[in-house]
């Protein structure tokens, strides 16, 4: 049976705008984290090579020519990653609620299909029952006869039980809503 293109995530323009906010707000994200490990990179360096007191000298000439501190522009770079830390939260909510939606609507769209497929391993499972019980009963007349079964007949199992199998894999579907 040849395979049909099925409906994805995307399909569903909602998902696929909030899937790349998210995207974007992760790229944000990831280069204010940059940012501040080069800042810290730079203030280790500086106070390392320099020591303690250059390193306020040379904020204090920063402040007096009207340029941001570097803690300044540090905190402020905290304070980024942490709003766009719950921005991003706030979007990967919204992301899963959007695949949510757009999975409710393609199992919705797809029940039909999918019963048809569980309707013939349904009959698959009954053919092959039967099939086993024909075989067994056919082995059982062998050795009720007192024929010893060789080879070439080699017989299922006696333990191999399909037809429990078929009732667990029923009983599944009925609890999900099935009638078969």
């Amino acid at each position: 049976m040849a395979k049909q293109a099925h409906p994805s995530l995307g399909d569903f323009p909602k998902y696929v705008a909030a899937q790349k906010r998210l995207d974007e707000l992760e790229a944000q994200l990831a280069s204010v984290i940059e940012a501040i490990d080069a800042r810290e990179d730079r203030a280790r360096v500086a106070v390392r090579d320099a020591g303690a007191s250059a390193a306020i000298l040379a904020e204090a000439e920063a402040l007096l020519a009207g340029r941001p501190s570097p803690d300044r522009e540090l905190g402020e770079l905290l304070h980024s990653r942490q709003v766009l830390s719950k921005a991003i939260d706030i979007q990967r909510e919204k992301v899963a609620a959007e695949v949510r939606e757009a999975s409710r609507q393609i199992c919705a769209k797809l029940a039909g299909e999918h019963r048809a497929i569980i309707r013939r391993i349904d009959a698959a499972f009954e053919a092959l029952a039967a099939g086993f019980t024909e075989e067994r009963q056919f082995i059982d007349a062998l050795q009720d006869q007192g024929v010893l079964v060789v080879s070439p007949l080699i017989p299922m199992p006696a333990t191999f039980d399909l037809e429990h199998a078929g009732d667990q894999w029923r009983s599944q579907l009925q609890a999900a809503g099935y009638n078969l």
